[in-house]
């Protein structure tokens, strides 16, 4: 892979992250000060099965917290490499190479996770050792319902995670079938995955008459299934060639949904997509596109039975430019779909500490998450050194409002638009006006630190740890992951009781489910936090 694209990729991946609970406990930010000397992390890359060092591993290193920007290099021939002039903090260590699967160091599930590697200011973090997997491979063919090839359809690995409390699968790869309807799939670390198979040049027919019925190929799942829950999961191990996942396509009855975008600007490059209810992060695939004609008439075949949001987007299908349309789909074709172009708000506001005190609010970021459907580029802004921000074109839409990297200690105790707050259900900027965001903070949040286990009762790093609130208020979930030395660190945490829990691999963000929870809880360590509390927990991580 390109560095470049694998930059691009990494960015979608950790700006994605910011968005969830299971990744949103950061370490702080920096602490290195004017003056203050610079570390370096050098290490070796070795193959994870043989054991010999890797050369021409591509490295990227990221500040955890956000901070600077991110450092490169390559592995050399005894696949030795250093970062050097770091401030202190805390890094993720990302590493890329044709023959080996990308992966974060210390994950035990490939890119998600990790171990992040902490430093004092000055410190020479050396002989760190970076195991990459050798690639596994999934292979098969797409066939249609004659046992026939099909070529252009796109074959996805998915793997499971939870959103917002539900349970999710995101895309982490993709190849397309060929003209004898073959795939090949590499880059893939071990793990369990569901595999997805989408037609992506079905032809655009003639639509028939509104009372025949139309059949398309719909988004199926290894090896026939036409619901993600019913997939087979394959299980692949390091280094595995799985061959012979074959896919054949379903059909199904589908309809056509027409219509008319407005308020279109002269030569505007619009697209239209018909996204199903709740698809989460699977909108990507299963989503219907089509692009708007200058005259603001649009059609999207294939539309089978069910609940979708209609939206119109720019040309890339990146960024929302109308507020969702509600459409329920039947056995009749629609035809009088209405979008309106909407230009976004402009929202000012502040960051404001409940006592009045001036705390710097530098490196602190404003992020808005959408409590419904996806958006790979969240509305966000940095916030001024003075507490003000402002977000400009922000799509109507009901949003949590999340500010990341606050300052120390700090936990927002509540956000307001005029006369709303915020509640369990998000932020409704539908008509936000000109009113004013105001997010408060308290300073004296608790601090939770401690050292996960093994059975062993040796340290484990690159393991998750969750803070769980006993009132299960979606915002105040926190994970994380131990570092290097088996370590984890929770800094600013709202007041409250809670339940600590860790896991040597779990699903990111499981422990959002209640029913996921309920055989873990008697091993949940109980922790009650006042203001300004610091704890130490030392517990064991739950085996794989």
């Amino acid at each position: 892979m390109k560095l470049r694209t694998w930059f691009i990729h990494t960015a979608v991946l950790l700006s994605t992250a910011l968005t969830l609970p299971a990744f949103q406990a950061k370490p702080a930010a920096p602490t290195s000060g004017p003056g203050e000397k610079k570390g370096s992390i050098s290490g070796t890359v070795l193959d994870a099965v043989a054991g010999k060092s890797v050369k021409d591993v591509t490295l990227l290193l990221v500040n955890s917290a956000g901070a600077g920007k991110p450092a490169t290099t390559k592995s050399g021939e005894a696949g030795e490499f250093t970062f050097r002039d770091l401030d202190a903090g805390s890094y993720i260590l990302m590493g890329d190479h044709p023959r080996y699967a990308r992966q974060t160091y210390g994950s035990r599930n490939g890119l998600m996770g990790g171990s992040p590697l902490t430093i004092s200011a000055g410190q020479e973090m050396r002989e760190i050792t970076f195991k990459v997997q050798p690639n596994a491979v999934a292979s098969g063919r797409v066939l249609d319902e004659d046992g026939e090839p099909l070529q252009g359809v796109l074959v996805t690995p998915l793997k499971g995670m939870y959103h917002q409390g539900r349970r999710q699968h995101i895309p982490v790869g993709s190849a397309m079938s060929n003209d004898l309807g073959e795939y090949r799939i590499a880059n893939l670390a071990a793990g369990t995955y569901v595999l997805s198979a989408t037609l992506m040049r079905p032809g655009q027919s003639p639509a028939p008459a509104a009372d025949q019925p139309e059949e398309t190929y719909i988004t199926t799942y290894y090896p026939n299934a036409t619901v993600v829950s019913a997939a087979a999961p394959v299980e692949v191990t390091v280094g595995a060639d799985m061959g012979g996942m074959d896919i054949k396509l379903a059909k199904a009855r589908s309809v056509r949904v027409s219509g008319k975008v407005i308020g279109l600007a002269k030569d505007q490059k619009v697209s239209v997509r018909l996204i199903p209810k709740g698809a989460g992060f699977l909108a990507m695939i299963t989503g219907k596109n089509a692009v708007v004609k200058p005259d603001g008439t649009f059609e999207i075949a294939g539309a089978i039975p069910g609940s979708y949001v209609l939206r119109a987007n720019d040309a890339r299908g990146m960024k929302p430019l109308s507020a969702g349309v509600p459409i329920e789909v039947g056995d009749k074709r629609i035809e009088d779909a209405v979008l309106e172009i909407a230009t976004g708000a402009e929202l000012a506001g502040a960051v404001v500490v409940e006592a009045g005190e001036q705390v710097p609010m530098k490196g602190a970021r404003l992020i808005l998450e959408a409590t419904e459907g996806l958006n790979m580029a969240p509305p966000n802004t940095m916030v001024a050194e003075d507490g003000t921000f402002t977000l400009k074109d922000v799509p109507a839409d009901r949003y949590f409002v999340r500010l990341i990297n606050g300052p120390q200690g700090s936990w927002v105790s509540s956000v307001q638009l005029g006369n709303q707050k915020m509640d369990d259900q998000g932020l409704d900027l539908s008509h936000a006006g000109t009113g004013k965001l105001e997010v408060k903070l308290r300073l004296g949040g608790a601090q939770v630190d401690g050292v996960i286990t093994g059975q062993d009762d040796k340290p484990l790093s690159g393991v998750t740890v969750a803070l769980i609130p006993n009132s299960r208020k979606y915002l105040l979930y926190q994970s994380t992951f131990t570092d290097q030395q088996g370590a984890f660190s929770f800094k600013g945490v709202t007041p409250g009781d809670y339940k600590l829990l860790s896991w040597e691999q779990v699903e990111p963000g499981a422990f959002q489910d209640p029913e996921f929870l309920k055989p873990f809880e008697s091993k949940a360590e109980s922790v009650s936090l006042k203001e300004n509390d610091s704890k130490a927990v030392k517990m064991k991580a739950i085996p794989r």
